[in-house]
């Protein structure tokens, strides 16, 4: 088993003459036009909740959810809408696999569902305060095990975001309760600039969920979050710090998948939080169209899941993730890391190699670059 460590890596430089030095030469309408292209057939058709019966050879993967303030929850198929429309800001949610379900891919549902042919709810319950779901998830976590919790990006619905986490938990084998945070994207793909906004109004209510989950559970709740939910997370970890209310060292691990926050802030973020889970990982690619955009849209500033500055993230101790060479799944490769069957493979046997972690964070930074494990 072979593990790179990191060499120095050149900044990608942002040419002012080439460039305006706000859009790289585009007006902000037209960067969101492209974001907006990009997006659209990266999600197309759009995941709704729709539940129909299961077929007997279909698995199931059960979603514990905590939704934010705001969050709209009723992009459901007709048949659904009077169920979904009472569902409360906490509940677990039954998701059937399909049959015939490909590796990283979501099979979404539409208004005419299919058991065999897509993603669906076989279950749904409300669970009526966040006590009441603490405790469910209490009964749910077996001694040995560990709680999940993700956090979606932007542009992604609740639907998206159920049926996403579901298809992560399913093709990683991950055990232990899964929760999704749920907060209140725009659900758009020319809502980016709202979904920042959107981001931080949400830095509350998940520092109050966090907080609560990890109290009652110290050390055994690791959190990944995707593209804009890495911003939401890593503000509210500054936030608990700067407020001295202990929350990053009670996780168990962080993970940032394509994390859309630009470098100098994520250093000043990291600076600002004493101590970040020893299991903290940086899943980048120098191949994301959409970080690419969001580059633009930020004046040329890197972000952080482009890669560009490995070296400064392994200068804070951070184990980084290079997938800039895995093939397969998202076009854009934006969401490769939970996409591509290759990556899938690659992270799975990364996860269970605790040899490999251990070195990797006990020790030297290290730079694990796809394909180095297979």
């Amino acid at each position: 088993m072979r593990v790179k460590k990191s060499e120095p890596r050149p900044a990608q430089v942002f040419t002012a003459a080439a460039h305006s030095p706000d859009t790289g030469g585009m007006t902000r309408r037209t960067l969101l036009m492209s974001l907006s292209g990009a997006t659209l057939s990266a999600c197309a058709p759009r995941g709704v909740l729709s539940m129909a019966g299961v077929s007997e050879k279909s698995k199931t993967q059960l979603i514990w959810v905590a939704a934010a303030p705001g969050t709209s929850m009723v992009a459901a198929n007709p048949a659904f809408r009077d169920k979904i429309a009472s569902i409360s800001p906490f509940a677990h949610i039954e998701v059937s696999i399909p049959e015939h379900h490909a590796l990283g891919q979501v099979e979404w549902p539409d208004t005419d569902p299919d058991p065999l042919r897509d993603f669906l709810v076989s279950d749904l319950e409300n669970l009526t305060t966040e006590e009441v779901f603490l405790g469910a998830i209490a009964k749910d976590l077996s001694p040995d095990q560990e709680i999940g919790v993700f956090i979606h990006g932007f542009n992604t619905t609740y639907p998206e975001a159920i049926y996403r986490h579901a298809q992560i938990a399913h093709d990683f084998d991950l055990v232990g309760p899964q929760i999704t945070f749920v907060w209140p994207s725009e659900g758009k793909p020319l809502g980016y600039l709202g979904d920042r906004d959107n981001v931080l109004v949400a830095r509350d209510a998940l520092l109050r969920f966090l907080e609560r989950l990890t109290a009652r559970f110290p050390n055994r709740v690791a959190v990944a979050a995707h593209s804009m939910g890495a911003l939401l997370l890593m503000e509210t970890l500054k936030q608990a710090s700067v407020a001295r209310r202990p929350l990053a060292d009670r996780l168990a691990g962080l993970v940032l998948i394509s994390p859309d926050i630009g470098m100098e802030v994520f250093i000043s973020q990291v600076e600002n939080i004493p101590s970040l889970p020893d299991q903290t990982l940086v899943i980048v690619s120098q191949k994301d169209r959409l970080l690419r955009l969001s580059q633009r849209l930020a004046g040329g500033k890197v972000r952080l899941g482009e890669g560009n500055d490995i070296d400064a993230l392994q200068r804070l101790a951070i184990v980084v993730v290079d997938l800039s060479n895995a093939t397969g799944g998202d076009p854009r490769n934006h969401l490769t890391a939970v996409t591509s069957p290759t990556a899938i493979s690659y992270l799975r046997a990364l996860i269970k190699d605790e040899t490999v972690l251990t070195e990797a964070m006990g020790s030297t930074p290290l730079l694990l670059q796809f394909p180095s494990l297979l």
